[in-house]
């Protein structure tokens, strides 16, 4: 049996975006200003596993995925959640635990998903 090497840094799928959401500088417009979706700030609370409050946009975020998941009724413009599912494979599992390690790099890779199907992962 070979001997793993304990991984030196743990990645989730969650951390990993919102660490490219906040390099890419991704946000939104409101009232001439730029919003990051991502601020230095929260991407450490990210990091540091510091629970966050989840405002109404992030509930209707949730909502809007599990229509797109099927596991909730439509209250979304049917064509839209029809578009976003067919950018997706047939079958897919939500939630889905991952985990990879990478073991010369010291990577753990891990963590819920929200959709594994066709060889891609979404979150």
């Amino acid at each position: 049996m070979k001997n793993q090497l304990k991984p030196q840094y743990k990645l989730s799928p969650s951390l990993i975006k919102s660490f490219m959401d906040y390099y890419n500088e991704e946000g939104y417009e409101k009232e001439g200003e730029q919003i990051p979706f991502v601020t230095f700030e929260s991407l450490i609370d990210r990091i540091n596993k510091v629970p966050s409050i989840t405002g109404e946009s992030a509930e209707r975020g949730n909502r809007f995925e599990d229509a797109v998941f099927g596991k909730l009724s439509i209250e979304f413009d049917p064509e839209i959640v029809s578009k976003i599912r067919s950018y997706m494979p047939k079958y897919v599992r939500t939630q889905e635990f991952v985990q990879l390690h990478i073991e010369h790099l010291g990577v753990l890779f891990y963590g819920y998903v929200d959709g594994v199907g066709g060889g891609k992962v979404y979150d």
